[in-house]
């Protein structure tokens, strides 16, 4: 990824959209890596690269979370904005607090929205601190 993406940071934090940070992680392993799995050991042809699933998750928890704090560090208040816009243009996540949500009726479909739950169940529910939560006192009723 960084042989084929000089400079990295200047085109992570250039980016106008979600589609161009997508692009910079779409790549694959080096031929030796098309036959292995691990050093030394062949294992049959098969290109290891990453899917849109796993680029998104780094976009959702890394790269877009660097945007946004780099644009609130440098008072680039459209980058902050922009790092806000690019977590509603991504599908939500599907993860074990996605799931436990959507168990109980709550509705989402962007990762904005689920990062919002992650932090919800962070500072609420594992602190059990439900009754001082719109989105608890609401699922207690």
């Amino acid at each position: 990824m960084l042989s084929k993406n000089q400079p990295l940071f200047s085109k992570i934090v250039e980016a106008e959209t979600v589609e161009q940070i997508r692009n910079i992680f779409k790549i694959s392993a080096s031929s030796y890596w098309k036959t292995h799995y691990l050093f030394d050991k062949e294992s049959s042809p098969k290109p290891k690269k990453l899917s849109q699933e796993r680029i998104d998750l780094l976009l959702v928890n890394v790269v877009i979370p660097f945007l946004f704090l780099y644009g609130k560090q440098r008072n680039k208040e459209d980058m902050v904005d922009l790092s806000i816009a690019f977590l509603e243009q991504i599908e939500a996540e599907n993860n074990s607090i996605s799931k436990g949500f959507k168990a109980e009726g709550v509705a989402f479909s962007t990762a904005f929205q689920t990062q919002a739950l992650t932090q919800l169940k962070s500072n609420y529910c594992d602190q059990k601190r439900c009754l001082n939560c719109t989105l608890g006192i609401y699922l207690l009723r």
